[in-house]
Formats: structure tokens, C-alpha cells, sequence
């Protein structure tokens, strides 16, 4: 019998959506990320994107073990939603390679801030004077290229 771990698992249900004709059949796939929680195991709900929604139940761990696969292959993943999953029971131990030869290593020290360079006092703009009218000397129906017989309908 295999035992339930930590980490990510898929739960595929199938149903049926649709009436009469236009009906047809669906592969519900939802992934969940399980945490263990003494003889129970806490599943939060994952989004297309293996990201937390927010949504969190709580399964006996013989049944999830019934209904969901596990995911090895999400395992890095997995980890990295660790923390944002709140507190719970204590992660699992993950071994860590050290390095005895390696000095660790040191951040330069930052720099002051920058400042921003003060601002130049606003330019007013001068309004732009409108064109003189020019006042012409013979009638605006001259002006015309047909002349004024055809500024009418007959």
C-alpha cells in the first residue's frame, strides 16, 4: 500500500455536460496541493497555473490516496507554494548540500538613494493671436467659381 506525501496531485472526474443532442462528454481535470496534517491531509485548491485560489479542504488521507494521482514531476513547484499555503504541520525535511570549500558570498553595500532633480519653473505660453480679417472689396458671391446663378435650386 503506498503512503500519501506532500506535494501535488491530479484529480480527473468525468461528466457530462449538455442535453439531448448537443450533449457530450467531459474530463474534469483539477490540481491540488496536499499538505499533510496528522491522520488528515489538507488539499488547497490549485489554478490553471498551479497557483494557490484560496480554496482549502480537508480529506482523509486513504481517500485521497482513492481519488488523486501524484504529480512527482510538480514536486519543485510544490515547494516553492510551501510557504504561501499559511502555517500548518512542519514541512518536510529538504536536504541541503553545503559546501565546506565555499566561502559565502558577500553583497556590496548599496549606495545612497538617488534623488530627483528639482523641477524647472512652469514656461508660461503665450496665446497665439487669431489672423486679422481681411475685408474684401467685392461681394462673396463673386467669390464663387460658378457665380451666384447656381447658389440656388431652381
Amino acid at each position: 500500500m503506498t503512503s500519501l506525501q506532500e506535494g501535488i496531485y491530479l484529480e480527473e472526474k468525468k461528466g457530462r455536460i449538455g442535453t439531448g443532442h448537443t450533449s457530450s462528454n467531459v474530463t474534469y481535470k483539477n490540481y491540488y496541493a496536499v499538505r499533510l496534517s496528522g491522520e488528515m491531509a489538507e488539499l488547497f485548491l490549485l489554478d490553471d497555473q498551479l497557483s494557490l485560489t484560496g480554496l482549502k479542504e480537508k480529506a482523509n488521507q486513504q481517500s485521497v490516496l482513492q481519488r488523486m494521482t501524484f504529480k512527482p514531476e510538480h514536486q519543485v513547484h510544490f515547494e516553492s507554494l510551501r510557504a504561501a499555503m499559511g502555517p500548518g504541520a512542519n514541512p518536510s525535511p529538504v536536504p541541503q548540500k553545503r559546501d565546506a570549500a565555499k566561502v559565502p558570498q558577500t553583497k556590496p553595500q548599496a549606495g545612497l538613494p538617488q534623488t530627483k532633480p528639482e523641477a524647472a519653473a512652469p514656461q508660461v505660453k503665450q496665446p497665439a493671436k487669431a489672423p486679422a480679417k481681411q475685408s474684401r472689396q467685392d461681394p462673396w458671391w463673386e467669390a464663387t467659381s460658378k457665380g451666384a446663378k447656381d447658389l440656388l435650386k431652381k
